[in-house]
């Protein structure tokens, strides 16, 4: 595989960003889990967030589907995509993080293949909140706007925030299993 990631700089303007963040219904948020069985204590120490769902059919996920194909042409990954699932708006507050994970298990039929993730806040505006990839000497550096697409199976995390409030949209693209 030639490229961990595919990433556009401040793909959406500012102004969508914050539109987007502005018409975010944080009653509705909920806390952030994961796919494996766990206890809260073990839930305490793999993630911290809240989130709130998208329709992929709203503004936001028609924009993740789009760059999720552009993507998978220009990194050269050709994977056979089928279905974005649901958009996750996460709001990591301080202390918040997503330690090592990756974002499809080996058991699932229809994969998730493809993972997109979009910087939805200008980062002066929170310390820490790093997305990075294990195992790769040059992190991405995130700008308010900017995309990253990832092949679903690269481990990665969020580094906890330790000022101010992150905001991001991240959601996944499905296919038909690795052959």
């Amino acid at each position: 595989m030639s490229y961990t990631y595919w990433k556009w700089d401040k793909a959406i303007p500012q102004e969508y960003c914050k539109a987007i963040l502005k018409n975010i219904d944080w009653e509705k948020a909920e806390t952030g889990k994961i796919k494996q069985k766990t206890t809260k204590a073990q839930l305490a120490k793999k993630r911290k967030t809240d989130i709130v769902w998208e329709d992929p059919l709203s503004v936001i996920g028609c924009i993740a589907d789009k760059y999720i194909r552009s993507a998978n042409i220009f990194a050269g990954w050709n994977f056979d995509l089928t279905q974005i699932e649901n958009i996750q708006i996460g709001k990591y507050y301080h202390g918040g993080f997503y330690n090592w994970h990756i974002d499809c298990p080996a058991q699932d039929e229809n994969p998730r293949k493809l993972s997109f993730s979009m910087l939805l806040n200008d980062p002066f505006e929170f310390e820490g909140g790093k997305l990075e990839f294990k195992n790769l000497k040059e992190q991405p550096k995130m700008e308010q706007g900017s995309i990253i697409v990832f092949p679903s199976f690269c481990t990665h995390r969020v580094t906890p925030v330790t000022a101010g409030e992150r905001y991001s949209a991240v959601t996944w693209m499905r296919g038909a299993n690795f052959k």
